[in-house]
């Protein structure tokens, strides 16, 4: 039952399915990552923003700081809480 005439060829061929799927998407990553290598290397810029993958906020240079400092100063301000 295990090893029916159906079930190899179908495990073969799902296991098959799923490698060339793994591969085709990870080598269109690698080229989408040469390509903006190049385009930087050429043109000595980015590349085009595309809006739907580029973050709606960016911070300003001091501003990364400042949240830092914040986020540690209430980490430290919390009291230590005892048993009893």
């Amino acid at each position: 039952f295990i090893f029916s005439p159906i079930l190899v060829p179908a495990t073969i061929a799902t296991a098959l399915l799923a490698t060339g799927f793994t591969a085709s998407g990870s080598i269109g990553a690698m080229a989408i990552t040469i390509f903006m290598w190049l385009f930087k290397k050429i043109t000595g810029k980015n590349p085009p923003k595309i809006p739907f993958l580029t973050p709606k906020i960016q911070l300003r240079k001091g501003e990364k700081r400042r949240i830092k400092k914040r986020k540690k100063k209430k980490r430290m301000s919390r009291p230590f809480r005892t048993m009893g």
